[in-house]
């Protein structure tokens, strides 16, 4: 017992972290949900009412079914409106989930206790256990809701329910109660390491295994959807870095020494730059770095030279001094094409390396160049 006891905890401490780092991610779920949840269910009450009407015309439905048609109708337009803006709001995604789930809850509590009120209900005791699983809610949220609206139905049976299906009613909420929480539990667990998973093979698939840094075809679609969605104004520098001498390095000292160079160089190369740059390795010992939203020329040769300068601290056990060049094409408007701009990028790395190593060439620009 006390072993599930602190495994449901770390489990709600996990969940929490879950909700902290994938906020955004999960506020998308959430709303697609409402949205196709709203949709089924209105399309479904909408036909059981016309086969009704068609099939038993004498038989009487109650209006307390026909009270869910219009809420639902403005959740489905508020989730798809939101979802198809592309501006979601973790934090008003979550209140307009958890107004849904009230709704529902409060429409199937009603319809548990008023239509039929000398009949045992299913409706209620059932969706208690279906909301754990269907929406993405921390844990308390789902707790604090089921709590109490265990309690107001409890109370609106009493009132409004004929005294025979008293015990019925309270046993079945309270073992839905009991299996909502082990649902939540198990469902907790499950989104966690799918999540994990789904994040594992997210990192495999954009990010460079040795130096950590974005692959190639992750660092070059980054690098033009940054270019797309910029504005004209915006300047920026594309870097094309090679590590000078570097086959010689792996030959001389072995491949282990030249990965753990790579390792290291990239390291420095992220460091170096600001966190929303785009820092990939392009192959071998090249790597891209697209420098956003620059002034002008002259910070993408300071750039430059914190990097030649980071490469040269480098030291590597078993290994030579290191040293880089680089290879500068600073963007204005006209750049449209992040492999038009890469080849300029390595045409100035070309000037760069011919020129002695260890320096930088900016493209167009001899005046820029230096060690």
């Amino acid at each position: 017992m006390n072993n599930l006891v602190t495994r449901f905890t770390h489990s709600l401490k996990l969940r929490q972290a879950y909700f902290s780092e994938q906020g955004d991610e999960i506020a998308v779920r959430n709303l697609e949900f409402v949205r196709l949840g709203s949709f089924v269910c209105g399309t479904l009450f909408i036909l059981y009412y016309a086969l009704t009407a068609l099939l038993f015309p004498d038989f009487t439905i109650s209006p307390l079914y026909g009270l869910i048609i219009l809420p639902l109708a403005a959740f489905a337009l508020y989730a798809h409106t939101t979802l198809k803006s592309g501006r979601v709001s973790a934090r008003k995604a979550t209140a307009a989930t958890i107004l849904f789930y009230l709704t529902a809850m409060a429409y199937l509590m009603i319809l548990s206790v008023f239509p039929h009120p000398d009949i045992p209900s299913v409706y209620f005791s059932l969706f208690l256990v279906l909301a754990p699983i269907a929406f993405l809610l921390p844990a308390y949220m789902h707790l604090a809701i089921i709590g109490i609206s265990v309690g107001a139905f409890w109370m609106l049976v009493v009132a409004f329910k004929a005294p025979e299906v008293w015990y019925h009613e309270v046993f079945t909420a309270a073992t839905a109660v009991v299996f909502a929480i082990i649902a939540l539990f198990f469902m907790s667990q499950f989104r966690l390491q799918t999540d994990s998973l789904k994040m594992k093979y997210y990192q495999m698939s954009r990010f460079d295994a040795l130096t950590e840094a974005m692959n190639k075809a992750a660092g070059l679609a980054a690098a033009q959807t940054y270019i797309d969605q910029k504005n004209n104004l915006e300047r920026f520098a594309v870097f094309f870095i090679d590590i000078d001498g570097f086959k010689s390095i792996n030959d001389t000292y072995g491949h282990m020494v030249g990965d753990r160079i790579l390792q290291s160089v990239g390291k420095a190369l992220t460091e170096t730059c600001r966190k929303n740059d785009i820092v990939c390795r392009f192959g071998g010992d090249e790597f891209l770095i697209v420098l956003k939203d620059i002034e002008n020329v002259g910070e993408a040769t300071a750039k430059a030279r914190a990097i030649n300068a980071a490469v040269r601290t480098i030291d590597v056990p078993n290994a030579p001094e290191l040293t880089c060049s680089i290879g500068i094409k600073f963007c204005t408007q006209n750049c449209t094409n992040i492999e038009d701009a890469i080849a300029d990028a390595d045409a100035a790395l070309y000037r760069a390396k011919h020129q002695g190593r260890n320096q930088y060439f900016v493209y167009g620009n001899p005046a820029a160049a230096s060690v």
